[in-house]
């Protein structure tokens, strides 16, 4: 083949310039585009302002509130909306309220304001994430997907090298557990940037706390650690499985204590510890109150009344009381409690299961 016959024909290169060129000005347009879209959604809405007050309604969807906003003259093109919100995440269920907002917002605030929901005056504040005592993992992960923030928790429970980062060897994946985090995130209200809120650094802070306050627990209760751990073969993982449990029955601070020694008299005798809030935990069932059903059924291992020993893992967040109470069992011979259902959150104790069914019949099935 000659040096002539090689080059490509006049008319290939022109094509070849002109497909590129053509690529080139595609590629200026949409970068012109995205900035003109980042401008617009960043902009106010109306640079002269003008305070709107929103009622959302209740169980409103996100939508629904969307065109509440169009119809105020507060968002121009709710599919331009929805695209930014849920590029920036924030497509979460709106709660109930008067919003107050106004069309010096930009799209982009107007958002923030949304998803903060009422009472928050100042969209640029911290998203605040707030963890009670008795908080499981399931209604965690709705508070997260209500904030809006980016991430999956079930998949950073799933991944053990990021779990054992933020705990070490405290938690354990045991058979027929839900997860390894259940219990591990200490309770307390996070402030989470709004600017780029994620799942990680909420779990990480949380994690981080529970460590701290563990630590400062066992320092103080070392001698009965010790003694316990001996005694019933626990790791530092059957006491917080333990705390959990006595969080969830407890409601006054001075019956834990009480309530722990319940659960180790029994474990001592090798009976069942049969407690209710250990029925229901299970992604399907965890709304429900424990029942005839739950105790039939086999099939959850968390099921404390019909295997014996701990459940395979918490069934919630405890409280640092809780946390104690594991540590510190009341001297006490007792082996059943009642709730009293006077009012007062207290129990009726007693180690007779005659005086139990007597109990039971006074204060359960009263009317």
């Amino acid at each position: 083949m000659t040096a002539a016959s090689s080059r490509p024909p006049r008319a290939k290169r022109r094509v070849g310039r002109w497909l590129l060129g053509f690529v080139g000005l595609a590629l200026v347009l949409l970068g012109g585009g995205y900035g003109a879209f980042a401008w617009m959604m960043t902009s106010p809405v109306d640079p002269s302002g003008g305070a709107v007050m929103l009622q959302v309604p209740k169980d409103a969807t996100w939508d629904e509130a969307v065109l509440q906003l169009e119809a105020a003259g507060l968002v121009r093109s709710p599919w331009l909306f929805r695209l930014r919100a849920r590029q920036r995440h924030r497509i979460v269920p709106p709660r109930a309220g008067k919003l107050e907002l106004d069309k010096s917002f930009s799209p982009d605030r107007l958002m923030d304001a949304l998803a903060a929901g009422p009472g928050s005056s100042d969209p640029d504040a911290p998203l605040k994430l707030r963890i009670i005592p008795g908080d499981n993992l399931f209604r965690i992960d709705e508070r997260l997907n209500q904030l809006g923030l980016s991430g999956d928790l079930w998949a950073l429970d799933r991944d053990d090298a990021v779990v054992k980062g933020w705990l070490g060897n405290l938690s354990e994946r045991r058979e027929g557990a839900v997860s390894r985090l259940e219990g591990y995130l200490a309770p307390e209200t996070y402030h989470l940037s709004r600017s780029a809120p994620r799942v990680l650094t909420a779990l990480e802070s949380a994690t981080s706390q529970f460590r701290k306050t563990w630590e400062v627990i066992k320092a103080k209760r070392s001698a009965e650690r010790e003694r316990l751990g001996a005694e019933f073969g626990f790791s530092d993982h059957d006491f917080v499985i333990l705390a959990s449990l006595i969080e969830k029955e407890s409601a006054v601070n001075d019956e834990g204590p009480l309530i722990a020694a319940v659960f180790y008299n029994r474990l001592r005798r090798g009976e069942v510890l049969a407690t209710d809030p250990t029925l229901v935990y299970r992604r399907d069932t965890w709304r429900d109150v424990p029942a005839q059903r739950h105790r039939k059924d086999r099939t959850n291992p968390y099921n404390t009344y019909a295997n014996k020993g701990l459940p395979p893992g918490p069934i919630c967040s405890p409280s640092a009381r809780a946390l104690d109470a594991a540590l510190s069992p009341a001297d006490s011979d007792a082996l059943f409690f009642v709730a009293k259902r006077d009012g007062s959150g207290r129990h009726v104790f007693t180690s007779s299961y005659d005086e139990h069914k007597k109990n039971i019949e006074t204060f359960l099935k009263r009317p």
